[in-house]
């Protein structure tokens, strides 16, 4: 079976991504209530970011000025850029996952 380069290229992003989804992030379990309110600020901010402007637009100064936090304690909560897209992003369809009436009666 012969695989030309773009589709390879495409499988290969493919699985990252899913990967990506699937990996765990370092998340704020345990640790103060301010820890966990500012994690829930950033989500927050993620979310309305990524619904103002395209992804590749997102940007993470920009995310840390809104939700009034350092860079460095991003980074240190969400390792990267597309750490947080997909937490936000999972965090979304979860809310909206529980929202779902057949969902709540199928349990």
């Amino acid at each position: 079976v012969v695989v030309d380069r773009a589709e390879k290229g495409v499988r290969e992003d493919a699985e990252d991504l899913a990967g990506l989804l699937l990996t765990p992030v370092r998340r704020t379990t345990l640790g103060s209530p301010a820890m966990v309110e500012r994690r829930r600020r950033v989500l927050r901010e993620a979310r309305k970011m990524i619904g103002e402007a395209p992804l590749d637009e997102l940007n993470i100064r920009d995310l840390c000025e809104r939700a009034n936090i350092s860079t460095r304690t991003f980074y240190n909560a969400f390792v990267s850029k597309e750490n947080i897209v997909a937490l936000a992003i999972r965090d979304y369809f979860e809310a909206f996952h529980r929202s779902m009436p057949f969902v709540r009666s199928a349990m």
